[in-house]
């Protein structure tokens, strides 16, 4: 996966050179080297248990930590000063994760009746796209993942003429909450042969990130609507769904990498996992650069200020875990995105114990994402985050009504133990 990080930064570098930000420095064979080789150390360090809080730790470390720290030569001038940042980036990360899988709080139970939590979750996942229909004009056809900014210039505009705060953060739930829990809920309805209720939330899925990709142009919607379902589909009959995870992700980098060295298609690699894993690691690279580590300080209004500075934008360019702890104030605001962290996986662990282990490593994956590239407190409540805690707890009480809720139990502890 480094490797195919590095390679990446060399291809992305080349290839967009000619747009501001993406010019690399030439870093010598050995700055390359010593910190590829910090980047690597976590993956020996980090747990690999079959909690879907693992899954959350696993992605943030492949698509932010891993990738920012070898992007650090390339986009920086690095010194001795820099060597320290990315090990103590890389080992605190290590122990950070380690720790919050040992511990797990009791959630409360509900004998919740199953046709009062379908109902609710009809009406609020319905409503959430009417409302969306509501307030943007839907476009029936798809933006092209070449140009999406114009898309983007005429959300914002209509966004400020508005003056609907709720309709921006509608986009970003309908993304990364609605669209996921439908999908899921539609391949739990198939699987449990009731085509009506999976044809249902099948719509739904499909209809909250159709819209909000026509209007907001955001390709990371499209993109873990179509994960999440694969996820589901390729870890259900795993026995550690982490271990095959971290396979997938690497096998599709592999082979998008592939195709585009040979010239047959680099659209994957150029536009997805550059966006995926490598802009992370980027843009944590000129966070660390701008703000500076050994400080209290931080950045008001970091992302906009960033994307003016470096892309010469005025778009926003967000950073993840990391990143956001730097803008909030150097190193204590990283230690507070730490312990927010570090709350949020013992959450996901605990409301996930007695779910089957694939179905929570799938739903965590959108926050996962999200933390990659968005501060922490918006992880929590515009990307949605709190909320999956919230339906995962509920979503574990209708199970323990299901046919084979007693089998379906056992094996999550079994597996989640």
């Amino acid at each position: 996966m480094s490797s195919i990080v590095l390679m990446g930064f060399a291809e992305i570098c080349e290839v967009f050179s000619s747009i501001p930000g993406y010019s690399c420095r030439d870093a010598s064979a050995m700055e390359a080297f010593f910190f590829l080789f910090i980047a690597v150390l976590p993956a020996f360090l980090l747990p690999i248990n079959n909690k879907a809080g693992t899954g959350i730790i696993w992605i943030v470390y492949l698509f932010h930590v891993n990738s920012g720290m070898i992007a650090l030569p390339y986009f920086i001038d690095v010194g001795l000063r820099d060597l320290y940042f990315a090990l103590f980036i890389t080992i605190s990360y290590a122990l950070l994760s380690v720790l919050s899988t040992r511990v797990r709080v009791t959630p409360p139970s509900m004998k919740g009746n199953k046709v009062s939590i379908l109902m609710l979750l009809i009406v609020v996942i319905g409503g959430g796209l009417l409302m969306l229909w509501s307030n943007f004009s839907i476009r029936l056809e798809i933006p092209s993942i070449y140009d999406v900014y114009g898309v983007r210039a005429d959300y914002k505009e209509t966004l400020f003429r508005s003056g609907n705060p709720i309709a921006g953060y509608l986009t970003i739930l309908s993304g990364f909450l609605f669209a996921p829990i439908s999908i899921y809920l539609a391949f739990h309805f198939v699987e449990t042969k009731r085509f009506i209720l999976g044809f249902f939330f099948g719509f739904m899925a499909v209809g909250h990130s159709f819209s909000v990709f026509s209007v907001t142009g955001f390709k990371s919607v499209a993109f873990l609507f179509i994960a999440t379902l694969g996820f589901l589909v390729l870890l259900r009959k795993a026995p550690r769904p982490v271990y095959r995870m971290c396979f997938l992700v690497l096998a599709v980098f592999i082979v998008s990498a592939f195709i585009a060295a040979i010239g047959l298609n680099e659209t994957v690699f150029h536009h997805w996992v550059r966006r995926v894993a490598l802009v992370p690691g980027m843009n944590l690279a000129y966070y660390y650069d701008i703000i500076g580590f050994w400080n209290l300080n931080g950045m008001d209004n970091a992302p906009a200020r960033i994307s003016q500075m470096v892309y010469g934008t005025d778009g926003s360019a967000n950073s993840g875990l990391i990143g956001d702890g730097l803008a909030q104030g150097g190193i204590l605001g990283l230690i507070i995105n730490y312990v927010f962290f570090y709350g949020f996986v013992v959450l996901i662990n605990s409301v996930t114990h007695d779910i089957p282990n694939y179905i929570g490593v799938s739903l965590a994956f959108p926050a996962s994402y999200a933390f990659s590239n968005s501060s922490v407190t918006t992880v929590y409540l515009s990307y949605g985050g709190f909320f999956m805690v919230i339906f995962l707890l509920v979503w574990s009480w209708y199970l323990r009504k299901e046919p084979g809720a007693e089998t379906n139990t056992r094996l999550s502890r079994e597996y989640n133990s």
